[in-house]
């Protein structure tokens, strides 16, 4: 795995756009169906994908050194058309704020203060991740693109030793699946790769 250069604006603007049509094509699906291993519903999920894009924006965008305790929530009269093109547009504004922000500027996420590469791939493995989760548990195929996803694994999972598929290897550092030679992880996924 390669992994050519640092998660970029570029890659949000790519992962939220995929996300934003997957899930748009499943809008008339009930959305009512757990969200694969997850114990949100299909709807909350792709609610919470749109509160993390806007959650890394805000932080990254206004230089949070600490936590800004707020949410994004649709209406609640928000169809499942709507909830998708909130991904599309939460993604597309944490993408210009990747973009304008300077290399040396850190800014708050709960596992640290990080720079505008990590807040962009903590950004693609939401959408991309989550989206997936929904896909899961509408039992529809899933094929994210691979190139951002080799991008993300090499910038925050830089000990997995695999060189396969990209998105599997996404797949199962989120707790979500099985990996060939490393151990099943779980809910606590996070606390393993910031050892």
């Amino acid at each position: 795995m390669k992994g050519d250069g640092a998660p970029s604006a570029s890659d949000v603007r790519e992962a939220s756009e995929f996300c934003h049509s997957t899930l748009e094509s499943l809008s008339e699906a009930d959305w009512s169906a757990r969200a694969g291993s997850l114990e949100w519903d299909c709807r909350a999920t792709a609610a919470h994908i749109s509160d993390a894009l806007g959650f890394y924006a805000i932080h990254l965008g206004s230089r949070a050194g600490d936590w800004l305790k707020f949410d994004v929530v649709p209406h609640a009269d928000a169809s499942n058309c709507h909830l998708a093109r909130l991904v599309g547009a939460m993604g597309e504004v944490l993408s210009q704020v990747v973009e304008v922000t300077p290399n040396e500027v850190r800014a708050y996420h709960h596992s640290g203060m990080w720079d505008r590469h990590t807040i962009a791939a903590f950004g693609c493995l939401e959408a991309l991740v989550h989206t997936g989760d929904v896909a899961a548990g509408l039992t529809v195929p899933y094929e994210p693109p691979r190139y951002v996803c080799e991008r993300v694994v090499a910038h925050l999972f830089r000990r997995v030793a695999s060189t396969g598929d990209p998105w599997q290897i996404m797949w199962w550092a989120t707790g979500r699946g099985d990996l060939d030679g490393e151990r099943r992880l779980g809910a606590d996924w996070m606390s393993y790769w910031m050892q």
